[in-house]
């Protein structure tokens, strides 16, 4: 199974930290994302962590101390799904995605639904 397009041009969006307004002005979108591949064992994986607060605002400037998701896309599957999160964070269904460019409005709407939920 193939991506969409070419991730290493497409992406760079999660390739780098994005920083954003601050989340006291209304933030929309996650402080920090990035995005990771692997492929082991044939098995092809992509791996996007999202964090509400900018990575100087980390408590101790550990990324699990933040309130923090980190998700997983299974290629071959085709699904998306969340591997750990802050306590604080909302629950994220598993879902199907048809290719990776499909990840990307369902994590921006978690994220959006997650700073409500945490008021941070």
């Amino acid at each position: 199974m193939k991506f969409c397009y070419n991730s290493a041009q497409g992406l760079d969006f999660w390739v780098n930290p994005c920083h954003t307004n601050s989340m006291k002005n209304n933030q929309t979108e996650a402080m920090f994302q990035t995005r990771s591949y692997s492929k082991l064992a044939g098995h092809e994986s992509v791996f996007f962590n999202v964090a509400l607060e900018d990575k100087e605002e980390w408590p101790n400037g550990i990324f699990q101390n933040a309130h923090f998701a980190q998700f997983v896309y299974h290629v071959e599957e085709g699904k998306l799904s969340l591997i750990t999160k802050h306590y604080e964070m909302p629950k994220f269904r598993k879902c199907n995605v048809k290719c990776e460019e499909d990840c990307l409005p369902k994590l921006q709407e978690y994220a959006r639904k997650s700073l409500q939920l945490v008021g941070a």
